[in-house]
């Protein structure tokens, strides 16, 4: 949400480094090697089955990485991939430990 301003004020946050699409692109990345490394855990009898629990997150991933490809209408569309990024990281770390627990 705030790439310009923190561009402008010199801060150093990763989307400002690497550039915005850049940082989308290393986040949806990262949440696809998550889901790998969950389904070869659970495919080699590492991972308890429940893990797979972390699957319902996924709509919310998919809608994350369609938002990111529409084209910015207003400043309310990087609010739309902010928290829907923010409630998949949740969701998503809460079903894993969940799977774990369980």
């Amino acid at each position: 949400i705030f790439f310009g301003p923190y561009k402008e004020g010199g801060k150093r946050t990763l989307a400002v480094v690497l550039g915005a699409s850049k940082a989308m692109a290393v986040s949806s990345t990262a949440a696809v090697i998550a889901y790998a490394i969950i389904l070869f855990g659970v495919l080699i009898s590492r991972f308890p089955i429940t893990v797979l629990l972390s699957l319902i997150a996924l709509p919310l991933f998919i809608r994350k990485v369609s938002l990111q490809r529409k084209p910015a209408e207003n400043p309310l569309h990087y609010v739309k991939i902010t928290m829907t990024s923010f409630i998949f990281t949740v969701l998503f770390g809460l079903l894993v430990a969940l799977g774990f627990l369980f």
